[in-house]
C-alpha cells in the first residue's frame, strides 16, 4: 500500500533547504549593503567636489575683479603720472602710452583672445575679399571643405550673376 513519508525526513529536508536560502538571503542583503554604502560615499564624494568647485568659482570671480581694479588703478596711475611729466614741461603732447582705448574688460580680453584666430581670418575676407591672397586661399581651399570667405564671395558672385 502506500507508504506515507516519514515526518522527520521532510522536516529535515526542508530545514537544508530554509538554511540554504536564508544563507543566499543573507549574502544577497550584505552585498546590497555594501552597493548602497558605495554609492552614499560616492555622493558625498560629489557633494564635497561641488563645494570645492563652488568656492574656486567664486575664487576665479574675486581674482577677476582684483585683476580688473588694479589693471584700472594702474591706467589711471598713468594718466596721473602722465599729466605731472606735461605739468613739468618735460613731455609735451605725447600720448598716453597706458590709455585704454578699446575699453576692454580682463574678461573680454581673455575671450577675444579665443575667439581671435577665427574673427581675424573673417576680418580678412571681409577687408578684401577680392585680394590675391584671398583668391589664393579660395584655389587652396578648393581641394577641401568650402571656407567662410569662400560661401561669402561664392553667395556674393552669383547675386552678381543674377
Amino acid at each position: 500500500m502506500c507508504q506515507r513519508p516519514d515526518p522527520e525526513d521532510i522536516s529535515g529536508d526542508n530545514h537544508e533547504e530554509e538554511m540554504v536560502a536564508e544563507q543566499e538571503f543573507r549574502a544577497a542583503l550584505q552585498r546590497l549593503i555594501q552597493i548602497r554604502t558605495q554609492i552614499l560615499l560616492s555622493e558625498i564624494q560629489q557633494m564635497n567636489l561641488l563645494e570645492e568647485i563652488a568656492i574656486l568659482e567664486q575664487q576665479d570671480q574675486d581674482l577677476l575683479r582684483e585683476l580688473e581694479a588694479a589693471r584700472v588703478a594702474y591706467a589711471a596711475q598713468a594718466d596721473v603720472h602722465q599729466d605731472e611729466l606735461q605739468q613739468n614741461g618735460l613731455v609735451q603732447d605725447a600720448p598716453n602710452v597706458m590709455e585704454d582705448t578699446n575699453h576692454t574688460t580682463v574678461e573680454e580680453e581673455i575671450s577675444n583672445d579665443e575667439a581671435g584666430s577665427s574673427t581675424s581670418r573673417k576680418r580678412a575676407c571681409e577687408a578684401s575679399p577680392d585680394s590675391s591672397s584671398a583668391k589664393q586661399a579660395r584655389v587652396a581651399s578648393d581641394d577641401k571643405e568650402t571656407s567662410g570667405c569662400d560661401k561669402d564671395n561664392a553667395t556674393s558672385d552669383e547675386k552678381q550673376h543674377e
